[in-house]
């Protein structure tokens, strides 16, 4: 037997505010996170 280690995926939408930027990449890298974009939209 091959046994294969299966995650749960989703695709999640996250808005904050530019100064938490760095905290949040950080927890998500750490949480194995795939960061597909990212854009700016204003200040919030």
């Amino acid at each position: 037997a091959k046994p294969v280690l299966l995650e749960p995926i989703h695709e999640v939408t996250v808005t904050i505010p530019d100064l938490f930027m760095g905290d949040v990449m950080g927890d998500l890298n750490t949480r194995r996170a795939r960061i597909l974009g990212m854009e700016s939209v204003g200040a919030l």
